[in-house]
């Protein structure tokens, strides 16, 4: 399996796409289709609270992300490690935001990650957390 891989779209809810290198899980879907994912991936969580300044908005927030095994890379950029979906993920810290907040999370677990000026903390956790490493 190449890391090109795309499995049909039905395939893609619920589901991290498979990473040349990195654990691989089998699913069935109806129909006879097979779709391949990803066991674990690394999520990348950025957020603007643009509703309130209030201390208690980010600790709501920060609580939700802390649930997962997690990294604070900067202020507003957090990693955690998860089988779950980013989309899972987004209906589950939106739930702690108001309306007008920004929420962006991203799969960044894969073959090829690069970065510079991280505390030794940070990147150390990246590192022992990759599916792909």
């Amino acid at each position: 399996m190449k890391a090109s891989y795309r499995p049909p779209d039905d395939c893609l809810t619920g589901f991290q796409l498979f990473s040349g290198s990195g654990r691989k899980r089998k699913s069935s879907l109806p129909g006879g289709r097979t779709c391949y994912a990803t066991g674990v991936s690394i999520l990348a969580i950025s957020y603007d609270l643009r509703g309130s300044e209030d201390p208690a908005s980010y600790e709501r927030l920060i609580a939700a992300i802390r649930r997962h095994p997690s990294c604070e890379v900067t202020y507003s950029l957090w990693l955690i490690r998860t089988d779950r979906a980013a989309a899972d993920i987004v209906k589950e810290l939106w739930a702690q935001m108001d309306p007008n907040d920004r929420l962006l999370v991203t799969d960044v677990s894969g073959d090829v990650m690069a970065w510079s000026g991280l505390d030794g903390e940070v990147s150390a956790w990246i590192v022992a957390n990759n599916p792909a490493s």
